[in-house]
């Protein structure tokens, strides 16, 4: 049972993305080994959104949801915004 545990941790604590910032304002985010996943960035409304890499196979759903959550976060600002200036 132990062992089930610590495999299951293990797991747990490998499951990040990295975000590296870009000169040109935008975001890259790689998968946990290093494969560069595509770039998130700051479209013409406003939004942050999120552009995969052509051709980089397929993500598991706790990827999607990261991913989603971390544009959640960063929009998070902008929507705060929008929702004081029609609430006048």
């Amino acid at each position: 049972m132990l062992d089930v545990l610590f495999t299951l941790w293990m797991e747990a604590s490998l499951k990040h993305l990295s975000y590296e910032d870009t000169a040109g304002g935008s975001v890259r985010v790689g998968y946990t080994n290093g494969v560069y996943m595509g770039e998130i960035y700051r479209e013409v409304a406003g939004y942050y959104v999120f552009e995969p890499a052509p051709n980089r196979g397929f993500w598991d759903g706790w990827v999607l949801a990261e991913i989603a959550e971390t544009l959640k976060e960063m929009n998070a600002p902008y929507e705060k915004q929008l929702e004081e200036y029609f609430a006048k």
